[in-house]
């Protein structure tokens, strides 16, 4: 996958600080050193507070993955704004491009769209204590 400064250079193009692209980058690629982000997908006891279950989307590259795909998309809308959400579709399409140089831009935007739209929402997915 492209590095983080080809990442911040498309990012800047768009309109998109440096440190709102070194956050998404971060998000996407180190999940764990987001503690906020953290803090969200997590599920508890309500009771006790304790940890039932450490969900995938802290793995590296959980957008791989389609519900990590809208546990990241849920949390940059909930906790962040719209460059947040710009900075990480950028990121993404980048990756993709790049897996897959062959398809056209259109194709590509299409294929991210078909795979955010299908991941299931946060409240449907049940806890594993």
């Amino acid at each position: 996958m492209p590095d983080w400064d080809v990442h911040d250079r498309w990012a800047a193009k768009a309109g998109v600080p440096r440190e709102v692209s070194r956050y998404v980058n971060r998000l996407i690629d180190f999940p764990k050193d987001v503690p906020e982000f953290v803090e969200f997908v997590l599920r508890r006891e309500p009771q006790t507070g304790k940890v039932v279950d450490v969900y995938p989307a802290l793995e590296h590259d959980a957008r791989r993955l389609l519900t990590g795909m809208r546990d990241h998309l849920e949390f940059l809308l909930r906790a962040k704004d719209a460059l947040h959400v710009r900075a990480w579709l950028l990121h993404f399409v980048l990756d993709y491009v790049r897996k897959a140089p062959s398809l056209t831009l259109r194709e590509v935007l299409e294929r991210s769209e078909e795979k955010v739209e299908g991941a299931p929402p946060r409240s449907t997915r049940s806890c594993v204590p």
